[in-house]
């Protein structure tokens, strides 16, 4: 899957693809990413995702992976 990853999470950017969570780390810095996104649209493909799976991100400055450490649905 390929998405846009927008800075912020209103609903707004939400609306128009997934936000980065503010006050988590950048893509391509060290700590925990945090990307926010409606499962039944842009996340529909990531219904099967489990801890332990690997989620790449390309940036400008080149790629970024990710271990998957835990994931919570909201309602």
């Amino acid at each position: 899957m390929s998405i846009v990853i927008l800075e912020g999470t209103s609903s707004r950017t939400l609306r128009l693809g997934v936000g980065h969570i503010a006050g988590t780390a950048f893509p391509g810095e060290p700590g925990n990413i945090g990307i926010a996104g409606h499962r039944d649209s842009y996340f529909r493909a990531l219904k099967d995702i489990r801890s332990g799976d690997e989620i790449g991100i390309q940036t400008a400055t080149g790629p970024s992976h990710y271990l998957v450490d835990a994931f919570r649905l909201l309602s």
